[in-house]
C-alpha cells in the first residue's frame, strides 16, 4: 500500500478533453432555475460542452486539498463528481456520484471541484447551466 504524503502527492484529473481551471467568484452569480438549484443532478441539454480554463490553479488545489490520512490503492483513488456549471462557468453545486470509499477523499474531490472554472455550456449559441459528471483520480508519484 502507498501512504499518502504531501511531498509525494501527484493528483490527476481524468476529465475527457477538459483542462483544469481557476477559482470561482460567485458574488454576481446568475440565478439558477429551481430544478437545478435543488435536488439531484438531472439531464441538462447542451450542444457545446463546458471547457475548463486553468490547469495550474486546479493542480494547486488538488495538492492543497489532498488528504494525507489514507492509504491509496488502485481502485480506491477515484471519485466521480457531478458539477453544476452555471451560465458564467462557475461550479455552483457538487454531488459525489461514485465514492472512493474514503470520506476524506470524497470531500477533497468536492473541494477541488469548487475551484474549477469553465467556459459555459451552450445550447443554440446561448449559455446554459449544465450538469457534468467527471472522474477525479488521486494518485502518487515519488519525488
Amino acid at each position: 500500500m502507498l501512504k499518502t504524503h504531501a511531498s509525494m502527492v501527484l493528483i490527476t484529473l481524468a476529465i475527457s478533453a477538459l483542462f483544469l481551471t481557476a477559482c470561482n467568484d460567485q458574488r454576481h452569480a446568475p440565478e439558477l432555475p429551481p430544478e437545478l438549484a435543488q435536488g439531484d443532478p438531472i439531464a441538462t441539454p447542451f450542444d457545446r460542452r463546458p471547457s475548463a480554463l486553468n490547469r495550474d490553479e486546479f493542480q494547486a488545489a488538488l495538492i492543497e486539498h489532498a488528504p494525507d490520512d489514507i492509504d491509496l490503492v488502485p481502485g480506491s483513488n477515484l471519485v466521480m463528481v457531478y458539477m453544476l456549471i452555471d451560465t458564467e462557468g462557475n461550479v455552483r453545486r457538487t454531488v459525489v456520484s461514485g465514492s472512493s470509499g474514503h470520506s476524506s477523499l470524497d470531500q477533497a474531490a468536492e473541494s477541488v471541484a469548487q475551484v474549477l472554472r469553465f467556459s459555459p455550456g451552450q445550447l443554440d449559441g446561448e449559455p446554459v447551466p449544465v450538469w457534468l459528471e467527471l472522474p477525479i483520480i488521486f494518485g502518487l508519484e515519488d519525488d
